[in-house]
Protein backbone atom coordinates (compact mmCIF):
# COMPACT_ATOMS: atom_id res chain seq x y z
CA UNK A 1 0.00 0.00 0.00
CA UNK A 2 3.17 2.28 0.47
CA UNK A 3 3.24 2.07 -3.53
CA UNK A 4 -0.64 3.65 -3.58
CA UNK A 5 0.28 6.55 -1.30
CA UNK A 6 3.02 7.33 -3.53
CA UNK A 7 1.22 7.26 -6.25
CA UNK A 8 -1.44 9.69 -4.90
CA UNK A 9 1.17 12.31 -4.06
CA UNK A 10 2.95 12.16 -7.32
CA UNK A 11 0.14 12.85 -8.65
CA UNK A 12 -1.30 15.61 -6.12
CA UNK A 13 1.49 17.23 -5.48
CA UNK A 14 4.58 16.12 -8.06
CA UNK A 15 6.95 14.92 -5.15
CA UNK A 16 8.20 11.79 -2.94
CA UNK A 17 6.60 11.34 -0.19
CA UNK A 18 8.31 10.63 3.40
CA UNK A 19 7.43 7.42 5.25
CA UNK A 20 5.48 9.94 7.87
CA UNK A 21 2.95 10.74 5.46
CA UNK A 22 2.65 6.93 4.26
CA UNK A 23 1.78 5.86 7.99
CA UNK A 24 -0.78 8.63 8.17
CA UNK A 25 -2.45 7.71 5.00
CA UNK A 26 -2.57 4.11 6.29
CA UNK A 27 -3.78 5.58 9.42
CA UNK A 28 -7.01 7.27 7.76
CA UNK A 29 -7.83 4.47 5.56
CA UNK A 30 -8.23 2.19 8.32
CA UNK A 31 -10.09 5.20 10.60
CA UNK A 32 -12.00 6.23 7.67
CA UNK A 33 -13.03 2.58 6.54
CA UNK A 34 -12.54 3.27 3.03
CA UNK A 35 -13.52 0.29 1.06
CA UNK A 36 -13.44 0.13 -2.79
CA UNK A 37 -16.77 -1.69 -4.25
CA UNK A 38 -16.05 -4.31 -7.35
CA UNK A 39 -15.91 -2.11 -9.88
CA UNK A 40 -13.69 0.47 -8.00
CA UNK A 41 -11.35 -1.92 -7.31
CA UNK A 42 -10.76 -3.23 -11.12
CA UNK A 43 -10.33 0.56 -12.00
CA UNK A 44 -8.22 1.16 -8.97
CA UNK A 45 -5.94 -1.77 -10.28
CA UNK A 46 -5.71 -0.70 -13.56
CA UNK A 47 -4.65 2.99 -12.10
CA UNK A 48 -2.23 1.20 -9.74
CA UNK A 49 -0.84 -0.83 -12.78
CA UNK A 50 -0.65 2.51 -15.01
CA UNK A 51 -0.11 6.10 -12.83
CA UNK A 52 -0.36 7.96 -15.94
CA UNK A 53 -4.01 7.18 -15.79
CA UNK A 54 -5.16 8.80 -12.11
CA UNK A 55 -5.63 12.17 -13.61
CA UNK A 56 -7.98 10.87 -16.01
CA UNK A 57 -9.81 8.44 -13.10
CA UNK A 58 -10.05 10.85 -11.03
CA UNK A 59 -11.36 13.50 -13.93
CA UNK A 60 -14.06 11.36 -15.14
CA UNK A 61 -15.22 10.05 -11.80
CA UNK A 62 -15.55 13.75 -10.71
CA UNK A 63 -18.22 13.74 -13.58
CA UNK A 64 -19.72 9.86 -12.93
CA UNK A 65 -19.66 9.68 -9.15
CA UNK A 66 -17.74 12.40 -7.13
CA UNK A 67 -18.26 10.74 -3.63
CA UNK A 68 -16.25 7.12 -4.79
CA UNK A 69 -14.28 5.53 -2.62
CA UNK A 70 -11.22 6.35 -5.21
CA UNK A 71 -11.79 9.91 -4.86
CA UNK A 72 -11.92 9.44 -1.10
CA UNK A 73 -8.49 8.16 -1.41
CA UNK A 74 -7.46 11.23 -3.15
CA UNK A 75 -8.65 13.53 -0.82
CA UNK A 76 -7.54 11.54 2.60
CA UNK A 77 -3.97 12.11 1.04
CA UNK A 78 -4.62 15.64 -0.06
CA UNK A 79 -5.70 16.39 3.36
CA UNK A 80 -2.70 14.80 4.87
CA UNK A 81 -0.35 16.20 2.49
CA UNK A 82 -1.93 19.71 3.21
CA UNK A 83 -0.95 19.31 6.73
CA UNK A 84 2.62 18.00 6.47
CA UNK A 85 5.33 20.19 7.30
CA UNK A 86 7.33 18.59 4.49
CA UNK A 87 4.67 19.59 1.91
CA UNK A 88 2.76 22.61 3.29
CA UNK A 89 4.77 24.79 0.93
CA UNK A 90 3.19 23.50 -1.88
CA UNK A 91 -0.62 24.70 -0.74
CA UNK A 92 0.80 28.19 0.62
CA UNK A 93 0.56 31.32 -0.85
CA UNK A 94 3.71 32.91 -2.75
CA UNK A 95 4.49 35.28 -5.13
CA UNK A 96 3.85 34.54 -8.53
CA UNK A 97 5.47 36.39 -11.74
CA UNK A 98 3.27 37.75 -14.34
CA UNK A 99 2.84 34.86 -16.34
CA UNK A 100 1.64 32.56 -13.75
CA UNK A 101 -1.88 33.31 -15.13
CA UNK A 102 -0.95 31.32 -18.51
CA UNK A 103 -0.29 28.42 -16.17
CA UNK A 104 -3.76 28.96 -14.44
CA UNK A 105 -5.44 28.94 -17.77
CA UNK A 106 -3.38 25.98 -18.89
CA UNK A 107 -3.74 23.78 -16.05
CA UNK A 108 -7.82 24.64 -16.68
CA UNK A 109 -7.70 23.33 -20.29
CA UNK A 110 -5.90 20.15 -18.74
CA UNK A 111 -8.21 19.80 -16.24
CA UNK A 112 -10.76 19.98 -18.54
CA UNK A 113 -8.98 17.42 -21.52
CA UNK A 114 -8.33 14.84 -18.29
CA UNK A 115 -12.40 15.36 -17.22
CA UNK A 116 -13.56 14.18 -20.64
CA UNK A 117 -11.11 11.68 -21.71
CA UNK A 118 -11.80 10.61 -17.97
CA UNK A 119 -15.29 10.11 -18.38
CA UNK A 120 -14.55 8.32 -21.68
CA UNK A 121 -11.95 5.83 -19.79
CA UNK A 122 -14.29 5.35 -16.97
CA UNK A 123 -17.36 4.74 -18.60
CA UNK A 124 -15.12 2.14 -21.28
CA UNK A 125 -14.25 0.09 -18.51
CA UNK A 126 -17.98 -0.12 -17.80
CA UNK A 127 -17.91 1.40 -14.18
CA UNK A 128 -21.30 2.62 -12.96
CA UNK A 129 -22.69 4.58 -9.76
CA UNK A 130 -24.20 2.24 -7.45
Amino acid sequence: MSKEAEIIAKYLIGENIDERVIELYHEGLNKRKIVLNHQEERLWRIVMRFPILIGFVDGGLYFIHPTSSIRKKLYLMLAILETSPLCCNYFLSRKFSKFYILKLILSGIRGVYRGILGYIFVKLTGYQKS
